[in-house]
């Protein structure tokens, strides 16, 4: 177990920048998954997702503002298929990018591309009428992220 560790490490401090995100997206989602087992067991009305989920309302964004930037490292702990997806999609798109435009970019690409796709989501959720009398909208997963690097490339 100690040298799985070590190995992890190892690719973490070496490893190129789409390597490390997926590495943090999927500690992020394990961690998530093992704190809702726990708070499930106790409190099944729990929502976590409150807590690292976006949000369409812009005042619980000024109450919460960390989770502009925690839902672009989580994914719907529902199932294996978004967090699963996401992650070979960034892995190849990241690797071309990597080689392409050098590994250091990568991160502002992802980290604008998510906050971009944030605000795409809240504005949109809160001015077309399409979406008027929903209520509150919640955002997750790395999606707008890992797609602007994929278009980036392209561009």
């Amino acid at each position: 177990m100690n040298q799985f560790i070590e190995q992890i490490k190892t690719k973490f401090s070496k490893g190129e920048m789409h390597v490390k995100l997926i590495m943090i997206n999927v500690s992020f989602f394990i961690l998530l998954l093992l704190i809702s087992i726990l708070i499930k067991a106790g409190n099944s009305a729990f929502n976590l997702a409150n807590y690292y989920s976006a949000s369409s309302d812009f005042t619980s964004l000024l109450m919460k503002p960390w989770t502009i930037i925690t839902y672009m490292f989580s994914h719907s702990i529902d199932g294996i298929g978004h967090i699963l997806w996401n992650m070979v999609m960034l892995y190849f798109s990241g690797n071309i990018f990597a080689h392409k435009l050098g590994s250091k970019k990568l991160l502002t690409t992802y980290l604008t591309g998510g906050f971009v796709g944030y605000l795409f989501f809240a504005f949109g959720y809160n001015f077309l009428p399409a979406f008027r009398g929903l209520g509150e909208g919640m955002l997750t997963g790395a999606s707008a992220a890992v797609l602007a690097v994929f278009v980036a490339i392209g561009t």
